[in-house]
């Protein structure tokens, strides 16, 4: 279970990778076009956004996700910049009003914040337009060293704004659907062993039952003893083991954390005495387990019981027969198999 929700996780953080990354590329591609054009003020503003992510990149490629407002702040920045330098024919503002949907595919959090957020850079946005319009902090100098290409500046810049708003999209889309698969796993399945939990188990006997099925209850033995003497830890410990054991077992369909130290092995379309010799084999297989606590070993043994039904059968009145079954087994000497 701890694997899903490490791998949710690391999504999230490459979502934000790839948006530095990105910006990383668009960067460096504007740093030699302005080094081309000889446009050297716009260059250097550039040089330090292409150091920033190069910085970033390194130093928060494990942890992107906790960082990614500083990037998403340098983008604004940039764009700002460039805008009331070069004024509004460049399409630069088009990334400032990007980043107002972006903010909702890479902070995920807090939505008071990522509204104040959108807020913020709408009026950041309105200004940079109106500083622009009014050319307040318009350079000449490098506006006439780009002038020439001012429609390839426009028409690039649309295309990046757009991929970049598309790519966020699938990206954010994709870490929703796992996000929803993490769920569904979350109401079918038990979170410490990963087999399926009781609400699960209904549906799928009732969609299984065809003809004979078996239902084999298993049981830990002396699983309070070993809580006592080794801990929860330990304990939890055994279960994870112990289903590992059970669900390795070709035969089965199904195996079911029914509560505590007790599980619940579902074999449709069986015979009850084949299904005696696989529980006897697993039986065998558990008993040979060596679990580790500290300095300390100690082994571990289960208790089946087994019952056989058939399509026409009341399956709870069978599982109700596997645990009596199971019982037989308890006040007869334990680890064993009882048909």
């Amino acid at each position: 279970m701890k694997n899903i929700l490490d791998r949710v996780n690391i999504n999230s953080k490459i979502t934000c990778m790839v948006f530095v990354i990105l910006c990383l590329i668009i960067h460096t591609m504007y740093l030699v076009v302005f080094a081309i054009l000889g446009a050297w003020i716009l260059f250097f503003i550039d040089l330090l956004s292409v150091l920033f992510y190069s910085f970033y990149t390194v130093k928060f490629r494990d942890n992107a996700d906790e960082h990614i407002l500083w990037a998403y702040y340098e983008v604004i920045i940039f764009a700002g910049v460039n805008e009331v330098i070069l004024g509004n024919r460049y399409g630069f503002y088009l990334y400032i009003f990007g980043m107002v949907a972006v903010i909702c595919f890479l902070d995920t959090n807090y939505t008071i914040r990522k509204l104040a957020q959108q807020f913020l850079v709408l009026i950041i946005a309105v200004a940079v337009v109106y500083i622009s319009e009014n050319k307040f902090l318009f350079i000449e100098s490098q506006e006439r060293r780009l002038s020439e290409y001012q429609e390839y500046f426009l028409i690039g810049n649309v295309i990046i704004t757009i991929f970049l708003l598309m790519l966020m999209c699938l990206l954010y889309m994709i870490e929703r659907n796992r996000l929803q698969r993490k769920m569904e796993f979350y109401v079918n399945h038990d979170a410490l062993t990963g087999v399926y939990n009781r609400r699960a188990f209904y549906y799928i006997i009732k969609d299984s039952i065809k003809e004979k099925y078996v239902i084999a209850m298993v049981d830990i033995d002396d699983f309070k003893k070993i809580n006592d003497c080794y801990g929860h830890k330990t304990g939890d410990t055994v279960i994870v083991k112990v289903a590992d054991v059970l669900s390795s077992n070709p035969k089965q369909e199904a195996v079911i954390r029914w509560g505590g130290e007790e599980f619940v092995v579902f074999f449709p379309e069986s015979d009850i005495d084949m299904i005696y010799k696989e529980m006897d084999r697993v039986r065998r297989k558990i008993a040979q387990l060596k679990i580790q606590s500290g300095l300390k070993e100690f082994g571990l043994s289960v208790t089946v019981g087994l019952a056989q039904g058939t399509s026409k059968n009341d399956y709870e009145k069978v599982i109700n027969l596997a645990d009596e079954k199971l019982y037989i087994g308890k006040n007869n000497g334990k680890n064993t198999v009882v048909k």
